[in-house]
């Protein structure tokens, strides 16, 4: 048996999981200070200085297995598919934290220093210098008197804020518990990251949050005192998303889209994520795929030429989506009425399948032959799949 099948087979434990994702190999080459100060969300309510609030209870989910025959395209669908025992989401309030660095890393006045920003995993702070918390932590300037800048801040920026999937997944989701706290809502300051995409502005909005209470953090921005910091858990676990964060998004964005899930679906469409040759995690014949799926009644759609509230409204109406694995199938979250065929290179996760499956969706994957970060679809293969799941019967999505 080789050592990659072996490693596989090990890594479907949870404690390898978290060995892997949370330390990995770039923990080690952090900075010693780094290392002594890093606390992970699990020891954020064991601090002095925090309260921790729940907002749900504990969450025990399964996923039914992938339809079209293969099971376990990849070895983040097999980790998707087990049983998912998570605890209840919660938000963490500090006193007197500071905002630090290009990441809005939260630091407390003793000197703990709050993953909250590297989704709680050492190994992607590793993947940088940050001589800025290194001076910060070494030369104890949390220590120093100072006067609060702000009162209260919901610090938004994050390592992974950049990518679509994990802004609306998991930060937007993760303000459940904020948005649902009107005193909370009305005093926050909500921090993003300055010279943000539009769409991260405008989910706040539709989420509920007066801009007038959404500020900017630049990367180079001096270190500040907050009176307060709310730190939201990222909701779900490490390779798949929470059901019923997933559906308190759909609600929420449905709610600020002025989408009515309830009404009958008019002017269904059957969408194809057209994702432009790039070089990098694209399909070298993706002009061929998308006058195939044209010719077979499928909208050519590039998420990103659009609002984020046109998307919402768009994908509302989808009976069903393909696309190459991408962050632009998130939008996924926003389709109750579609099945998705998500194409599989040589990079792909679980991800896109937990949140059809989380949300009773039909899901299905189509493997592509490999070329380097890019992938080929066999259009034949391809079109004989959308038939397939066409088929599907609706009951299977719930067995």
């Amino acid at each position: 048996m080789s050592i990659k099948v072996l490693l596989q087979r090990a890594f479907v434990f949870p404690a390898v999981q978290r060995a892997v994702y949370r330390w990995g190999p770039a923990y080690w080459l952090l900075n010693s200070t780094l290392r002594r100060g890093i606390v992970c969300e699990r020891a954020f309510s064991g601090l002095p200085e925090a309260r921790a609030t729940s907002y749900s209870g504990p969450e025990i989910f399964r996923l039914p297995p992938p339809g079209l025959g293969e099971h376990f395209p990849t070895l983040g669908h097999r980790l998707a598919a087990r049983t998912h025992k998570l605890r209840p989401r919660r938000i963490v309030r500090l006193d007197r934290a500071w905002i630090v660095g290009q990441h809005g890393s939260v630091v407390t006045p003793s000197g703990k220093l709050l993953l909250s920003s590297f989704a709680n995993k050492p190994s992607l702070l590793g993947l940088e210098q940050h001589d800025d918390l290194i001076a910060f932590l070494k030369d104890r300037l949390y220590a120093r008197l100072a006067t609060p800048v702000v009162d209260t801040v919901v610090p938004l920026v994050n390592r992974l804020d950049p990518n679509y999937f994990h802004w609306i997944i998991e930060i937007c989701g993760g303000l459940e518990g904020v948005l649902r706290d009107p005193a909370m809502l009305a005093k926050a300051r909500f921090l993003i990251r300055k010279g943000s995409p539009s769409f991260r502005r405008e989910s706040l909005r539709l989420l509920g949050v007066p801009d007038i209470q959404i500020d900017e953090h630049a990367d180079d921005a001096p270190p500040f005192l907050a009176t307060n910091v709310i730190v939201p858990s990222i909701p779900g676990a490490i390779d798949a998303c929470s059901p019923q964060s997933l559906q308190w998004v759909r609600e929420a964005f449905f709610k600020g889209a002025g989408v009515h899930p309830s009404a009958p679906l008019q002017g269904a469409v059957r969408i194809y994520i057209h994702r432009q040759k790039s070089g990098w995690r694209s399909l070298a014949n993706s002009d061929e795929v998308a006058e195939a799926l044209q010719r077979a009644g499928f909208l050519i759609y590039q998420p990103e030429k659009d609002s984020l509230t046109d998307q919402v409204r768009m994908f509302s109406r989808a009976s069903m989506i393909v696309g190459l694995h991408g962050a632009g199938l998130t939008n996924a979250v926003f389709a109750p009425n579609a099945r998705l065929l998500e194409m599989i290179g040589s990079y792909g996760d679980g991800h896109m399948y937990s949140i059809a499956a989380g949300l009773g969706m039909l899901y299905a994957s189509l493997r592509c032959e490999p070329r380097g970060d890019d992938a080929v679809a066999n259009i034949s293969s391809l079109l004989a799949a959308i038939e397939q799941l066409d088929r599907l019967p609706i009951a299977q999505a719930s067995t």
